[in-house]
């Protein structure tokens, strides 16, 4: 149909498996259980999809069908799964997804912006074809989170976190991220002549693995210390590097 279901009226299913097209709106739906996705189109990528799920939101495994929408809203007991075959693929502009006992495993076609992405203290593994950018707010919060995308962040946007850890790679950009509470940094790396990897911490300690940047490493702990995380193999590499704790 032109639409299926509304925001305020959502259709409600009980069902293992979800297909659904809408020509020129959007698709909401409230599950009773579980569900597995298949292709889910609104208005050929225009429109906005939203799926609360009474248990896990599941991908069917195949990498050519995917979510197609403006704005995908996901709810959960856990949201897609690790592996490439396993997370949930879309091709959306802006990502929300809420994991109430689990993880949350996204990739994105092309570029994504980041609403709220909420799985607690589970993890939260997102890549994208492209950019991933931040929203308003605190975009990510996790126990675990590993992003690759082309750049994550903008030096006048940063990626807004609360994680434990963070592994990230930028495959053809900077990485740009505010913590909010202290963090590891497991291994961090952007690419390409002149990109940076900048991360503040607004409180707590900045964990150091492995940080690499083709021209400047900046770690800045505003009320905290940044220390080393024990393993002699792990190092910061930078054309130059910026180290400021103000514990």
């Amino acid at each position: 149909g032109t639409s299926i279901g509304t925001g305020a009226n959502p259709l409600n299913t009980q069902v293992s498996s979800l297909a659904a097209t809408a020509t020129s709106g959007g698709v909401f739906i409230a599950e009773a259980d579980g569900v597995e996705l298949r292709t889910i189109n609104a208005g050929g990528g225009s429109g906005n999809v939203t799926i609360t799920a009474g248990g896990a939101i599941t991908d069917d495994g195949n990498n050519a069908t995917v979510v197609a929408a403006n704005t995908l809203t996901l709810s959960g007991s856990s949201i897609g799964a690790a592996g490439a075959n396993a997370q949930i693929d879309t091709d959306v502009i802006t990502l929300n997804a809420t994991a109430s006992s689990g993880g949350i495993y996204i990739g994105e076609a092309n570029n994504l912006t980041l609403g709220t992405v909420n799985a607690g203290a589970n993890a939260v593994t997102l890549t994208a074809g492209g950019a991933i950018t931040d929203g308003a707010g605190t975009s990510v919060t996790a126990g675990t989170l590993t992003l690759s995308a082309a750049s994550i962040g903008t030096a006048g946007n940063e990626l807004n976190i609360d994680v434990s850890s963070l592994t990230a790679t930028a495959t053809a950009g900077g990485v740009y991220i505010t913590e909010d509470d202290g963090l590891t940094l497991t291994n961090v790396s952007a690419a390409g002549a002149g990109n940076d990897v900048v991360v503040t911490s607004t409180t707590g300690d900045i964990v150091v693995g492995a940080v690499s940047a083709p021209d400047e490493v900046r770690l800045t702990a505003s009320a905290g210390d940044i220390l080393d995380d024990g393993n002699a193999a792990t190092a910061v590499s930078g054309g130059a590097i910026s180290l400021s704790a103000q514990n």
